[in-house]
């Protein structure tokens, strides 16, 4: 969906990549503009389940916060599967931030969340399908 940088480009869009297979939708990372070439390529972007952020800069995540309000206020029928999100150290720290910064925006009612933290020799846990 995007391997562009954080410098603005009409031709090119932050990191977003979307691998899928069967019921199973990954964002690897979920930088800005994601959502509307996800939109735009005609991906069920609502089914996503799970986010992974390689690392914490800006073009690599910064989406993230937009994801889950759109899946909070846009999804018809609501949203009821949980969205899992991986990122190495930190990435738990950054969500509860955004949850703050975005007045509790990025909880979704109805739908659990699912934070991990991926340290090297860790387990990949999407095999728990």
């Amino acid at each position: 969906m995007g391997t562009g940088t954080v410098a603005p480009s009409a031709t090119r869009t932050s990191a977003c990549h979307w691998l899928s297979r069967g019921n199973l939708k990954i964002l690897l990372d979920c930088g800005p503009g994601a959502l509307h070439r996800l939109a735009e390529f005609g991906l069920p972007w609502h089914q996503v389940t799970h986010v992974v952020l390689s690392h914490f800069h800006p073009d690599h995540w910064g989406e993230l916060p937009m994801l889950v309000y759109a899946l909070k206020y846009t999804t018809v029928p609501s949203r009821t599967e949980p969205l899992v999100i991986l990122g190495p150290p930190g990435v738990v720290r950054l969500v509860r931030r955004s949850h703050r910064a975005t007045d509790r925006g990025c909880s979704t009612p109805g739908s659990p969340f699912g934070i991990l933290d991926v340290r090297d020799g860790d387990p990949f846990p999407l095999d728990a399908e």
